[in-house]
């Protein structure tokens, strides 16, 4: 009831005198986007064909299951499984549009293994977020609770509370891995993880993209 009465909204306001877009670029929540049948609901086809400026930007915040299972959100295959069905949809209406994805370091729950699930998930897209979100906690939020006592208060497990500097730094790193100031930072965090193998594949990843960044510039001198 409340997504078809979003979707009723939505098209009341598009359909307004002298409205000419009514985007809707965040904050949705695509675990919410299926029915129990899993088949997916109108309203993800109106929020494509009419409601989109370009970019959708969602929020799968991390992708460690521990890390997600603390926060209270959906798992990561959830996000992945919308994603395909975002990409299908534009496809079939042939719209050239993007999803943008916001993720979090430092959360509670979040140890280095965890920060390392998120990283490869993110070199195997070859997609590293210029904006990352560092936790802060908020009074009386679950989280805070979590970040002050080391416990999740729903459950009264331990979690990791990642609280040094240097381990904070760490994890934003291994998420803006393609930043320069980054590079020390992901190598350190990788071998402390004993990690050989991704260390591997995170320099190559970095060669591939000075590669295409010095084709780039060799492409825009010619044309100068």
């Amino acid at each position: 009831k409340t997504t078809e009465g979003y979707r009723r909204l939505l098209s009341l306001v598009r359909g307004a005198k002298g409205v000419k877009h009514a985007f809707v670029s965040s904050g949705i929540r695509y675990d919410m986007l299926k029915n129990k049948k899993g088949e997916l609901l109108p309203l993800h086809h109106d929020l494509v064909k009419h409601h989109v400026p370009g970019r959708m930007k969602l929020a799968p915040e991390h992708a460690s299951a521990e890390t997600l299972k603390a926060m209270n959100k959906p798992s990561f295959d959830v996000y992945e499984a919308y994603e395909k069905d975002y990409k299908d949809e534009c496809k079939e209406q042939g719209k050239d549009q993007h999803l943008v994805n916001y993720f979090i370091v430092g959360h509670p729950g979040t140890t280095l293994a965890d920060a390392i699930v998120l990283f490869e998930k993110l070199l195997v897209r070859n997609y590293s977020p210029e904006q990352v979100q560092e936790f802060i906690p908020l009074p009386m939020t679950r989280a805070c609770v979590q970040y002050v006592t080391g416990k999740d208060p729903m459950t009264m497990q331990d979690l990791h509370v990642p609280r040094g500097e240097r381990e904070r730094r760490m994890q934003k790193a291994l998420v803006r891995w393609k930043a320069p100031e980054s590079k020390r930072l992901v190598e350190e965090a990788l071998a402390l993880a004993e990690r050989p193998d991704l260390l591997e594949r995170f320099h190559r990843a970095l060669r591939a993209g000075r590669s295409h960044e010095e084709r780039a510039n060799l492409d825009l001198d010619t044309c100068g």
